[in-house]
């Protein structure tokens, strides 16, 4: 009996025993690496070495329309229905909610959105100067034009014309393509003549990539659509105005259906107008009419691109240089002299052939828009970006960037204020008058209740990073440049100089 045990059912129940034994080391197997720290490290493996992303020798568009908030478009949550057309296109890239300018002013921030540098170092901007960009600053331009790119801009000219630096690597750059359109009284007078202007600069766009689609090409896009004095091409897209309820009452300072002037701006900023709730509400309808007109025209762009069959090789952004206000803390229209969020939150979409539609709500920043680029053409540089790439936060990766800003500066070439936006608070500092304004952005998204005496561990804190970057980064190159006539005459229609 003891040798039929030993050589029969020992040997049975023993492979038994290691079966079941096997079947509970790999469920816990799985676990581990499903759930547990190997699936973790597998993950972040993933964010680092997955390159499906790159798209080597692809076309590269970059649409800019200045002065547009991101929260009055539909895709981030606004009431009303501006952005038919880029809420799909929204549906079809990846979209950044929380995307924040370096600067609330043009100039300074297609600056940085060329060269990904921070204002405080490229210095380009209009007050107190102007200052053009410095040949020493290298733009995406110039590395793409290395790289054997044809490159082509379509701009508003005004703070993005030639002389300010910003058409450095360019084959083709025209800055003023229909932009006296803006102009409306000079067209009024028959001064100049009467062009659709995002209509036509449309139209020369895609004349321009139809012409060039069988070789590799930079265009950039600009158009000032949406800033003041908010004009239309036609009455059709007075869609959130009706200038016949108001007219009556303010004839005197309303006198055309189609422009919101820059003199009733001026004047409700000093005083002269009285601001309330009526006249507020058609200024703020009026800018959304401009996003809608906008939002047509874009829509029928991105409609014949496809068309051109390029989208399997161009990569395709769509992003705002700054915001406007509209009294949120107290002026209106002005849009440089400020650093709270109405001026500096953005929109930003980015479409390449391999993107898959996602909906990011990490903060970041203009200054990343470059090196993103140039990551997904897979084109490596000597220079120094001081921006990332947002590839890894596409990717997965949670990554906290800390968003840096600046007003334009004095002519000693120190900036008015500088702020600092992390960790839900953003804290603003004045540098002239040594003034610290702390806002708990998880409390107070609007930036009205300064809690700095409140919270002064965590002011101190980011008000000792803000000042260590600034330390690290000023730049008091202070180059001033001549104005041309023309350019001249299309600042003061955009209302920045007198």
């Amino acid at each position: 009996m003891y040798n039929y045990l030993k050589n029969k059912i020992f040997p049975s129940f023993l492979f038994i025993l290691i079966i079941i034994s096997l079947l509970l080391v790999g469920n816990s197997l799985t676990e581990f690496f499903t759930k547990g720290d190997y699936a973790k490290l597998e993950e972040e493996k993933y964010i680092i070495l997955n390159e499906d992303y790159k798209c080597i020798d692809c076309n590269v568009i970059i649409i800019g329309i200045d002065t547009l908030r991101a929260d009055h478009l539909g895709y981030n949550g606004y009431y009303r229905n501006t952005s038919p057309n880029i809420d799909e296109f929204s549906n079809e890239g990846v979209v950044f909610k929380n995307t924040f300018s370096q600067a609330p002013s043009t100039l300074p921030s297609f600056a940085t959105i060329f060269t990904s540098l921070y204002p405080i170092m490229h210095k380009a901007q209009i007050e107190n100067g102007p200052v053009a960009l410095s040949n020493e600053s290298k733009t995406i331009a110039e590395i793409l034009k290395e790289n054997g790119y044809y490159n082509i801009a379509y701009t508003g000219g005004g703070q993005v014309a030639k002389e300010f630096g910003l058409g450095q690597g360019f084959n083709i750059y025209e800055g003023n393509v229909c932009y006296n359109y803006i102009t409306a009284p000079l067209i009024k007078k028959g001064v100049i003549a009467d062009l659709k202007c995002l209509e036509d600069s449309i139209e020369i766009v895609m004349h321009n990539i139809n012409l060039n689609k069988d070789r590799k090409f930079f265009l950039f896009f600009h158009n000032y659509v949406t800033h003041y004095p908010h004009v239309l091409s036609t009455n059709k897209y007075s869609i959130f105005t009706d200038y016949n309820n108001i007219r009556e009452e303010y004839s005197n300072i309303i006198t055309d259906p189609l422009v919101v002037k820059n003199k009733l701006v001026e004047d409700i900023n000093n005083g002269k107008i009285k601001m309330n709730n009526e006249l507020k509400d058609y200024i703020i309808g009026r800018y959304d009419d401009t996003i809608y007109y906008m939002d047509d025209w874009i829509g029928y762009l991105l409609e014949e691109i496809k068309k051109s069959d390029i989208m399997d090789n161009t990569i395709i952004i769509f992003l705002g240089d700054h915001g406007e206000e509209f009294t949120e803390h107290g002026m209106i229209g002005l849009h440089s002299h400020t650093l709270y969020d109405e001026l500096l939150h953005v929109p930003l979409i980015i479409k390449y052939p391999k993107s898959k539609p996602k909906v990011i709500d990490q903060q970041v920043r203009l200054i990343d828009v470059m090196p993103t680029i140039l990551d997904i053409l897979n084109i490596s540089i000597k220079e120094e970006l001081q921006g990332e790439t947002l590839i890894p936060i596409i990717q997965g990766k949670d990554k906290k960037l800390p968003v840096f800003s600046s007003l334009e500066y004095t002519s000693e070439g120190q900036p008015l204020k500088i702020s600092i936006r992390k960790d839900s608070f953003k804290l603003i500092y004045d540098l002239k008058y040594k003034r610290t304004e702390l806002f708990d952005l998880s409390k107070d998204k609007n930036e009205l209740n300064n809690v700095a005496s409140k919270h002064k561990a965590k002011a101190n804190e980011l008000k000792k990073e803000l000042l260590e970057w600034y330390e690290n980064n000023k730049n008091y190159n202070m180059e001033k440049e001549k104005i041309h006539d023309a350019t001249l005459l299309e600042l003061k229609s955009l209302g920045y100089i007198n």
